[in-house]
């Protein structure tokens, strides 16, 4: 495949990734409490008409980041540069898939939970609130997965690969790197303190959102590449 078919097949997954992401986060239900206990996030989810819809946005977007990862990697240039973005691209492919597995718990199986709880008898709501929290304890645990994958490791590696290479303004390698220690941060400070709310409410959809952005100016400058009289400055 052409170097700059690549590079068009990148941007313009990063570009359509970012926007969808930035959209489904943005319009995300969020209401106070919601991710205090299993028995909260399940009366959020069976409440919303758009619970569904936005997290398959979002997943579309997520998947869509692993094309923009793929022609980033091929368009690194530089001894230095390109062995960093191998590496970046093995986290890259973990990445996406801890959030495509969030992604499809929160568009799958917590809807299905939640019509099952809403719609239980009293005898039989505290057994369907288990099985909630089962699968509330996963989602929680794959957003602190992502957080220190996905929206950290993976772009601060590549941060330090286009740092390190060449091809890209540096400014996009530092941006990757500042935001990836931060959403790596998030992640393991949730790991480490269980703190749900702060982290999954804020903090997660924040580093996500940037993580987008930065998608979106990847994309951007992978197709100013693409075309015969692209130059980056």
């Amino acid at each position: 495949m052409p170097n700059h078919l690549v590079l068009r097949i990148g941007g313009v997954a990063a570009i359509v990734g970012g926007i969808l992401i930035v959209g489904g986060v943005a319009l995300h239900p969020r209401e106070r409490g919601q991710l205090h206990d299993a028995e909260h996030l399940l009366e959020v989810v069976a409440g919303s008409g758009r619970w569904v819809g936005l997290h398959v946005v979002i997943l579309i977007g997520i998947a869509l980041l692993l094309g923009a990862f793929y022609g980033l990697t091929h368009s690194v240039t530089g001894e230095r540069g390109i062995a960093w973005a191998r590496l970046a691209w093995s986290f890259a492919i973990v990445g996406v898939g801890l959030g495509l597995l969030l992604m499809l718990i929160e568009s799958v199986a917590l809807p299905a939970l939640a019509e099952t709880w809403s719609g239980a008898d009293p005898e039989q709501r505290d057994l369907a609130a288990s099985a909630g929290s089962v699968g509330y304890e996963l989602a929680m645990t794959l957003a602190a997965g992502s957080a220190v994958v996905l929206c950290g490791a993976t772009p601060l590696l590549y941060g330090v690969a286009i740092i390190a290479g060449a091809g890209y303004p540096s400014w996009l390698g530092w941006l990757g790197v500042m935001v990836g220690s931060i959403s790596s941060i998030v992640g393991m400070t949730q790991m480490v303190t269980g703190d749900t709310t702060l982290t999954g409410m804020i903090l997660f959809p924040m580093g996500l959102l940037v993580v987008a952005v930065w998608s979106i100016w990847l994309g951007a400058l992978m197709l100013r590449k693409a075309t015969p009289a692209g130059s980056l400055p």
